[in-house]
């Protein structure tokens, strides 16, 4: 059995917020599962938890060797991951983002964009990767739980930890919700 944390998610390695608010703009309701990690070193403790995420990895001309060697590396370990490279500030404006692309692409980028503008078509690209990931396998309780919709009005005694309320969890008992209203009576 996997945990949650096996999940695959959208991870966005940056070091400055540029890129992350274009995601969550073009994620819409998908970007619950949008996380901004600072570092690779980060990205890579990430991607250890949820080996099927999928990386959109800025890629300034400064942090270019380590991003590509790095972004080479998960890519020979983590079979499902994918990786979107983003062309940062210094590299977009310069001739080095004219080399970086195809370096990036031969490092195993599926895609890699320019500007914040080209998110939205990036995005598509990691819905569609989140799709084809196969659900989570869950243990039977958590797996009930996670299909209902009131998980927490769940009958005490049969909850997991972080699904029930605090008066399950603690043994307590629930008060009795109120009666409805009674009707008046007849004419």
């Amino acid at each position: 059995m996997t945990s949650r944390l096996a999940n695959p998610s959208i991870l966005v390695c940056e070091e400055q917020d540029r890129w992350i608010l274009a995601w969550r703009r073009a994620l819409g309701n998908a970007g619950d599962r949008l996380r901004l990690v600072r570092t690779l070193s980060q990205c890579a403790a990430e991607l250890a938890a949820a080996p099927g995420s999928l990386v959109a990895l800025e890629v300034t001309g400064n942090r270019a060797a380590a991003a590509l060697s790095a972004l080479a590396r998960w890519r020979r370990r983590y079979a499902a991951v994918r990786v979107i490279g983003m062309l940062g500030p210094p590299a977009a404006d310069d001739q080095s983002a004219d080399e970086l692309e195809p370096l990036l692409y031969e490092a195993g980028a599926v895609l890699v964009v320019r500007s914040a503008l080209e998110v939205p078509a990036a995005a598509g690209v990691a819905r569609r990767h989140l799709s084809l990931a196969p659900p989570a396998r869950l243990p039977l309780r958590e797996a009930i739980l996670d299909r209902l919709p009131w998980a927490e009005f769940a009958t005490p005694g049969f909850f997991t930890p972080g699904f029930a309320t605090p008066e399950f969890a603690s043994g307590g008992t629930a008060a009795a919700p109120d009666p409805p209203p009674a009707l008046p009576a007849g004419p």
